[in-house]
């Protein structure tokens, strides 16, 4: 298998370009910012030949989202028991 520009990107932290497009050639960030024709330009312009791996990193979470995660570990303790398993178990198909 083959590792790639987009492998090499979701085994690192990009979280300090938040709201940011990047461009990455050969497993190295080449450019980034926030007009993705400009920093695609310069990197065609460093790199001629290669083709480049553009992703846009996520702003900030939605607040639907932000809700949903700080709910997680409080409704677990109430949620993950075998208790709430037995109560829900009529729900749940037969396999």
């Amino acid at each position: 298998m083959t590792y790639t520009n987009y492998d090499w990107f979701i085994e690192h932290d990009f979280s300090r370009y938040s709201g940011e497009w990047l461009v990455i050639i050969d497993k190295r960030l080449v450019a980034h910012g926030n007009d993705v024709n400009k920093i695609l330009k310069e990197a065609k312009k460093k790199h001629p030949n290669k083709m480049p791996f553009v992703t846009k990193i996520r702003s900030k979470l939605s607040n639907n989202m932000l809700t949903a995660l700080a709910s997680e570990k409080v409704l677990a303790k109430d949620w993950l028991t075998k208790e709430e398993d037995e109560r829900w178990k009529h729900l749940q198909k037969e396999m």
